[in-house]
């Protein structure tokens, strides 16, 4: 007769666990599981890299004191996660592996999470690198774009927020809605919490926007910036666009915008 005790596994701290289909929690002093043959269902998510792991075992009924030989199956899958987005975005390893010995399952089990251990809590995000100084002209420039994006954007944003309206295409609409008007025990009003949350995903968009005009332009020739990002009266861009220079990397290293959180 088998000892499941042989083959347990101890979760350490920084995993989300869900056991056939009880209620998810966090192991915040470690977990460990015994038997996985019992267990059956495990499904396993660490948010500080990005890992996540699916486990099913799978054998026909329980007959006697020992059920009959059943498969061990694990899906892994590692999600890309970026600084400045805040959150997981695609896959980019996975990997389904199976076994019906269990001293052999542990092994993988054991791998995974030291494979998990290994992994850093997040990829850096890859910019072009700075080849030249840039100028006063071009942050003074980004701040002007950044200024009045972000005042347009956000007066545009209150008004969906404080119209009686419910269809709009914003997907952060209904939830900056609920945080403005708060909930039914407590219906206060809470402006600068709001106008703090819509003032993240502005900086948000912006980035986004600056992001995709890095990916865009020709790096290696920085003046070839495309001109209708500002107004070409007040500025002449291929003066002050210095060679490899992103406009994200600027962006990011402007003083009022260091302490920004995005989300």
């Amino acid at each position: 007769m088998r000892n499941p005790i042989q083959n347990e596994i101890t979760f350490p701290e920084g995993w989300f666990l869900f056991i056939n289909g009880e209620i998810p929690f966090y192991c915040d002093h470690g977990c460990t599981v015994a038997d996985f043959a019992a267990a059956r269902n495990l499904i396993g998510y660490n948010k500080k890299n990005g890992i996540y792991f699916k486990f099913a075992y799978e054998s026909s009924e329980i007959r006697g004191y020992e059920p009959p030989p059943g498969t061990y199956v694990l899906t892994i899958r590692k999600y890309n996660y970026t600084q400045n987005s805040g959150y997981f975005g695609r896959c980019v390893y996975a990997e389904v592996k199976q076994t019906q010995c269990p001293e052999e399952f542990k092994n993988i089990m054991t791998d995974m999470l030291n494979m998990s251990a290994e992994q850093s809590t997040f990829e850096e995000v890859k910019r072009p690198k700075l080849q030249g100084k840039c100028t006063p002209q071009l942050q003074q420039c980004i701040n002007d774009f950044f200024t009045s994006v972000k005042q347009d954007r956000t007066d545009e944003i209150m008004a969906f927020i404080r119209s009686p309206m419910d269809e709009d295409e914003e997907e952060n609409i209904p939830y900056l809605r609920k945080l403005y008007y708060g909930h039914d025990e407590s219906p206060y009003q809470r402006d600068d919490l709001v106008k703090s949350e819509i003032h993240k995903t502005v900086v948000s968009e912006i980035y986004n926007y600056f992001e995709s005009l890095d990916k865009t332009r020709k790096l290696e020739n920085g003046r070839d910036l495309f001109p209708f990002l500002f107004s070409p009266k007040k500025y002449d861009i291929s003066a002050i666009v210095p060679k490899n220079v992103s406009l994200c990397e600027v962006f990011m290293n402007m003083t009022h915008i260091q302490d920004e959180k995005l989300m």
